[in-house]
């Protein structure tokens, strides 16, 4: 069975109509190219939920090219936040609990304008993932 960042990664996959994106599931390697998500463990990844089940936490980053103007750029990263929002909805046991502030990240050595989606993922078990 698939574990949750891959059904993350499915799901986030665009379809005609959708705003267009890289998708990077968690553990990814390569230069990033935006439009992008890029799918990470949150902090905490894991703990008890309810009696012989967990719940894991993920972080959806969207990102676009920070050289975007600053309008353009942040209604294409609230697109891409709809959608985020909307397709891991669609996944059993997986909502959202908050989204960040758009920020300019530089880690990569290019500027991206980004925001942080943290999702939970409820309801695991191991013979499940």
């Amino acid at each position: 069975m698939m574990r949750p960042w891959e059904q993350l990664a499915q799901a986030l996959e665009p379809v005609e109509g959708e705003p267009e994106a890289n998708i990077y599931p968690a553990f990814a390697e390569g230069d990033l190219v935006a439009p992008a998500i890029v799918l990470a463990p949150d902090d905490p990844w894991m703990e008890p939920h309810a009696y012989g089940y967990d719940q894991e936490r993920y972080v959806a980053v969207a990102a676009v090219k920070a050289s975007a103007g600053s309008l353009s750029g942040v209604e294409d990263l609230y697109q891409l936040v709809r959608h985020i929002l909307r397709r891991a909805s669609s996944i059993e046991g997986v909502a959202y609990e908050d989204v960040s502030a758009p920020v300019i990240d530089t880690t990569t050595g290019t500027p991206f304008l980004a925001v942080r989606v943290r999702l939970t993922y409820r309801n695991c078990d191991e013979e499940e993932s």
